[in-house]
């Protein structure tokens, strides 16, 4: 991806991930080892390509924008994706003067406390929802929702009626199934 990125965005990707090695980098005390953590372990679904992705979707959203806030709006959308552990840990980094910052963001003014909070909050910026749609991943070990909470979101978010319903992955064999299914 990193290709197709114009020389302003360039300068600006390796800003961010500089940032994101300094918000990674966890060494133990009084050792030379490597560091504990890697991005992977701190922004869920991190790649080599996550920062120039960022940095293409902000720069292009708002053309007008500094270099400066550009980059504050991408820091402030990996955090968006960031592990609470990893938040945790920003004391025990290069960021640590950042920490209560970047905790106050996360946990505050992000919608990271439960799953209705952050789908109302996301439906209620129709403006994003309109212009671009949205893409939101959850991950999860266990079944997220029943269906009583599902109905509870649904109707906090403004959705009434047999439009809304839970469904799960596990449900389909094929992509085409899903997609079926969603139509």
């Amino acid at each position: 991806m990193s290709t197709g990125l114009t020389e302003r965005q360039a300068e600006l990707v390796k800003e961010l991930e500089n940032w994101v090695k300094l918000f990674s980098v966890v060494k133990p005390e009084h050792s030379s080892s490597e560091s504990l953590f890697k991005p992977g372990d701190c922004f869920v679904g991190y790649h080599s390509d996550t920062a120039a992705a960022v940095v293409i979707k902000i720069s292009n959203l708002n053309k007008d924008w500094s270099d400066e806030q550009i980059i504050m709006q991408s820091k402030y959308t990996l955090l968006q994706c960031a592990s609470p552990d990893a938040i945790a840990r920003i004391p025990a980094t290069k960021l640590k003067y950042d920490a209560e910052k970047l905790w106050t963001k996360y946990f505050r003014n992000q919608k990271h406390g439960s799953l209705k909070d952050y789908v109302v909050h996301c439906l209620q910026n129709k403006d994003d929802a309109e212009n671009n749609g949205f893409l939101v991943q959850i991950t999860t070990y266990s079944r997220l929702l029943s269906q009583a909470n599902s109905r509870a979101i649904a109707s906090a978010a403004g959705f009434t009626g047999p439009q809304t319903r839970c469904i799960s992955l596990q449900e389909f064999h094929t992509e085409q199934q899903f997609v079926k299914t969603l139509e």
